[in-house]
């Protein structure tokens, strides 16, 4: 084995004396006599590999002496564009000594992240034109290889490389240690510590090195299973894209990302991505000890930097720092709330020690079944099945014995009631309830559900169908002692089934029920209520008739506009928004005016896409404005949300300065062209004006108010909107931008 100092005092007979890189398990020991030899200003631990090319090249400008880059093989990745654009013959010509450590070198065992890597390690080199020796464990041999490339780099200015295999450095303990007065919490147990603060349905992206290691054995020793978490065995530096990625399709769920100090520096500038996607569903964790653990404890300035600052000054809505337990579980109770909230993204630091188990082991399952695993698990909780004719529900009822039918008093009327009968299992029909549904009714559909043993929920009818049977489910379990609005809201896992008999509000796909609880509406609001199915039937849209098809096509078009400019909305939402629009302006007039077989089918697919979106995004000013003009005026939802609408777009389109949007006003206003783009329309002004184009050819004008009562009027709507859902607006809308509003709505 070659010593440490031999190698040093080699490269240092030579001139050689700066070093930049990241460290690696097979050259910690290297790593470790140049840290205490070498002073900071000739030993730069590199934010990344990359990074470290860079500083070796602006060495060798400043001094004409050949620097050393040293790194893991993992960390060729990060270096072939400076190899290919800075230092490369063709470039600039800088001859740069690389130190690779040959991590999953062929017929040597390693972890799964190091095979591929270490298949390709020369070859990349190669590809790249760079000469390379794999360095010998014999040190006279070594010294003649070192001559060999120096001679090489003075005589071409090109880089060359030596590889390091396993237990090629004789050991060497590291006596430099950075200052970690004061903190006594190990990574493991704030991992711990975080991983049991988590809900049910959350899911963990944790990085590589011992953060997973800790993580599984944690779920190990507890006897949970893995599916929650991804385990990035690799890719350092990019836990936190895959979360942002997960988060932002997965809004229904928290999703934590486990990072290290490390690892986050290493690629900081995603965080400032994470910031600027703003998903409300996501925690950012870093566990920091100011070292890279897991190779070897070379220091990082994971400690000496403002790592929260610096995640609330590129846009984090919250950032918090932790060094003991006791402040980490009244920091946690805290993040909890923030994201029942919809207050993401939050930073939490956890200052941690160093060091870890000396008996840790490492994940049993391969990465292959730590995927399927997860992915299972984000299907299983939130994914629902949509599927087309009345005809599946044959296959779809399968297994269940008797089911709790909630429909309207129209059901014997529908043509698809003897579809349902044809299935052939008992079913108890419910249809005791008005069209506005009262937690009363509620409560007796619950005493019913229970007595008569049932195990499914079938919904068949519109918005009230819908919110009965999802509040039936999602109460039946709780305790009568106290009303179950005030009760915790968890999972029954009884199946619901949703069969819609309108296309509108798109509540066979949503998380959202209102009912009247002692005279006011109350919102409930949780996933699980989400039908585990739903099934559209187009013919159940023939028979209705035309005023009502008018409002509930007028509420779907509505729903999909809002959560496409919601400040919730993410690629996801906008692209069910998209489609929903496209569609719903493509079909209206033939689905109106001939109500042709076609138009049904492709008008209820739009409204369930709009209901997915809005399912992600909540609503925003149109509905806020709208459900006080309902009670007022005595017109149904969908006609009141689209009179408010068009004012209320062309009132934002007009005050972009007044963007709350924290994605910005060139944001909005390029998503204001989007959504007129998808309606068919060259510009904004024009959409709008087609909007009310189409309010006027389905003769659905504007409320009107007496002259005596109309000041009175105008106050009780101004008073009534509900601030919940302005917050979701992109644009702010102030008192007297409310009331001038409802001038203009109300003629």
């Amino acid at each position: 084995m070659i010593q440490p100092k031999f190698f040093y005092d080699t490269l240092s007979s030579y001139g050689i004396n700066f070093f930049a890189g990241v460290p690696d398990s097979l050259l910690k020991n290297l790593c470790a006599y140049i840290t205490d030899h070498a002073d900071d200003s000739h030993n730069i631990i590199a934010a990344n590999e990359g990074g470290a090319m860079g500083l070796a090249a602006g060495h060798y400008l400043a001094t004409g002496q050949i620097p050393v880059v040293y790194m893991q093989n993992s960390g060729e990745g990060n270096i072939i564009n400076p190899l290919a654009s800075l230092t490369d013959p063709d470039v600039y010509n800088i001859p740069v000594l690389l130190v690779i450590g040959w991590r999953g070198k062929p017929g040597v065992h390693d972890e799964p992240q190091h095979v591929k890597q270490g298949k390709i390690t020369t070859d990349l080199l190669s590809v790249m034109g760079v000469d390379f020796s794999v360095l010998s464990k014999d040190e006279e041999t070594a010294a003649e290889q070192i001559k060999k490339a120096v001679a090489y780099m003075r005589d071409t200015k090109q880089c060359y490389a030596l590889v390091i295999e396993k237990d090629t450095f004789d050991s060497y303990q590291l006596s430099k240690s950075d200052s970690q007065a004061g903190l006594s919490l190990s990574r493991e147990e704030a991992i711990q510590t975080v991983a049991a603060a988590l809900g049910e349905k959350d899911a963990i992206v944790s990085t590589t090195g011992m953060i997973s290691r800790e993580l599984f054995e944690y779920r190990t020793a507890m006897n949970q299973g893995h599916e929650r978490d991804f385990l990035t065995v690799g890719s350092m530096g990019h836990a936190s894209q895959i979360a942002l990625g997960i988060a932002l399709e997965k809004p229904d769920r928290g999703v934590w990302c486990f990072d290290g100090d490390g690892a986050a520096i290493m690629h900081m500038g995603s965080m400032a991505i994470v910031a600027q996607k703003s998903p409300k569903n996501y925690v950012h964790v870093v566990f920091n000890n100011g070292a890279h653990d897991s190779v070897g404890g070379q220091p990082t300035v994971g400690l000496k930097i403002n790592i929260p600052a610096i995640a609330k000054a590129v846009g984090y809505k919250h950032a918090f720092s932790v060094e003991t337990k006791d402040d980490l579980l009244k920091q946690l109770a805290k993040v909890r709330l923030l994201l029942v909230n919809d207050e993401g993204p939050i930073f939490l630091q956890v200052c941690v020690k160093k060091g870890n188990r000396k008996d840790l082991g490492r994940p049993t399952t391969t990465p292959i079944q730590n995927k399927e695993a997860l992915m299972d698990f984000l299907k299983k909780i939130s994914m629902q099945q949509i599927v087309d004719g009345i005809g599946t529900l044959q296959t779809v009822l399968a297994g269940s014995k008797k089911i709790f039918l909630v429909c309207g008093h129209s059901f014997s009327s529908l043509s698809i009631k003897n579809d349902f009968e044809n299935v052939h299992i008992p079913y108890v029909k419910f249809d005791s309830f008005t069209p506005n549904p009262s937690y009363d009714e509620v409560c007796n559909g619950i005493d019913v559900f229970n007595a008569e043993n049932c195990d499914t929920i079938v919904a068949i009818g519109g918005g009230s169908c819908m919110d009965v049977a999802k509040c039936i489910k999602l109460f039946c379990r709780m305790s009568k002692d106290k009303p179950y609005l005030e009760q915790e809201y968890s999972d029954t896992g009884i199946p619901l089934i949703a069969i819609p008999t309108t296309a509108g509000s798109g509540s066979e796909s949503t998380r959202f029920a209102v009912i009247y609880y002692e005279g006011k509406k109350q919102s409930v609001t949780h996933e699980s209520i989400i039908p585990n199915v739903a099934i559209l039937e187009p013919s159940v849209l023939k028979p209705l008739p035309l005023y009502q098809k008018k409002c509930t096509l007028m509420d779907a078009l509505c729903q999909g506009i809002e959560a496409w400019w919601s400040v919730n909305s993410t690629d996801g939402s906008k692209r069910l928004s998209k489609q929903a629009v496209e569609t719903i302006m493509h079909w209206w007039r033939e689905y109106i005016f001939e109500n042709s077989d076609e138009s049904a089918k492709h008008i209820m697919q739009a409204a369930n896409l709009a209901g997915q979106a809005i399912c992600i995004t909540q609503t925003t000013a149109a509905h806020a404005f709208s459900y006080k003009i309902t009670s007022l005026y005595n017109i149904p939802h969908g006609y009141a949300v689209a009179v408010c609408l068009p004012k209320i777009w062309r009132y934002m389109a007009a005050n972009l300065n007044k963007c709350v949007d924290t994605r910005g006003e060139n944001y909005v206003e390029q998503i204001f062209t989007d959504i007129a783009t998808a309606m068919g329309f060259e510009n904004v002004p024009a959409a709008i004006d087609g909007f009310e184009h189409i309010l006027t050819e389905m003769a659905l004008v504007n409320p009107t108010s007496d002259t005596r009562r109309r000041s009175a009027e105008i106050e009780v709507l101004s008073t009534s909107v509900n601030p919940i859902r302005l917050k979701n607006n992109p644009i702010e809308l102030d008192n007297d931008a409310i009331r001038s509003l409802y001038e203009q709505i109300i003629l």
